[in-house]
């Protein structure tokens, strides 16, 4: 029987290494969900319609596309 502070606790992001600090600090911060909600708004912003342009696969693994850093970067992100 879990406790009621773990049920509370975030998914945590599938990746342990980061190369972004948006997704690093979105992490350390509020796991999966938050990770997801600022990859969201980052897309919004820079006006991205699709998670796919970068990523290979989605859940549950998140696979980066091999040029996924490259995009990122040059549209801004940190």
């Amino acid at each position: 029987m879990s406790s009621p502070a773990s049920a509370d606790a975030p998914a945590p992001c599938v990746h342990t290494e980061f190369k972004t600090e948006l997704v690093k600090q979105a992490c350390a911060k509020g796991g999966q969900k938050e990770a997801k909600d600022a990859m969201k708004a980052f897309m919004k912003d820079k006006k991205i319609k699709s998670c796919n342009q970068c990523h290979a696969k989605l859940a549950p693994k998140y696979d980066l596309k091999a040029d996924a850093l490259d995009q990122f970067t040059k549209i801004g992100g940190k």
